[in-house]
């Protein structure tokens, strides 16, 4: 899991929002991964040892991903990361387009449904799709802000001072 080093940023569901989505990130170094969520009354916090981590077969289940059996040049993007029973199942998308996330998390809750935390890897951040696609949820909402920040909301921000 080490050559996905770097800061992901993107959304993950929660029901805090007016719109149900917080902006989340997922930092990997060479000794840890770390999950950090806004969820709006504070923040979602994870920190697992990189080395609990180890890569996993591709799941049979491509609906996981939003994709279809069809859907054969994707499924065979996808490398899967596991961690310690419980923890959340990482989804990288080897060569992301613009039009697609570059890491899929499934947090392994009861009842938790999949496709709800998504997160644009370091590449797809310096073209500015991270920012493209918050603006465009908000501007398709009509609700200006409603995504919940994890560097802009004031609570959260003080959380972490």
């Amino acid at each position: 899991m080490k050559r996905y080093k770097g800061v992901y940023r993107g959304f993950a569901q929660t029901s805090e929002s007016a719109i149900g989505l917080g902006e989340c990130e997922v930092i990997i170094t060479d000794k840890n991964v770390r999950y950090r969520a806004a969820i709006g009354s504070g923040l979602i916090e994870d920190d697992i040892l990189l080395d609990l981590f180890v890569a996993s077969p591709p799941r049979n289940r491509p609906e996981m991903l939003g994709l279809s059996m069809d859907d054969a040049e994707r499924l065979k993007r996808v490398v899967v990361f596991e961690g310690p029973d419980g923890s959340p199942v990482y989804f990288f998308m080897e060569h992301a387009r613009d039009d697609e996330p570059g890491l899929y998390i499934m947090t392994c809750l009861e009842g938790d449904g999949f496709g709800n935390i998504f997160l644009f890897n370091p590449e797809q951040q310096k073209k500015g799709i991270f920012e493209t696609t918050l603006k465009q949820i908000e501007e398709q909402s009509g609700l200006p802000g409603s995504v919940l920040r994890l560097a802009h909301d004031d609570k959260i921000a003080k959380m972490h001072q």
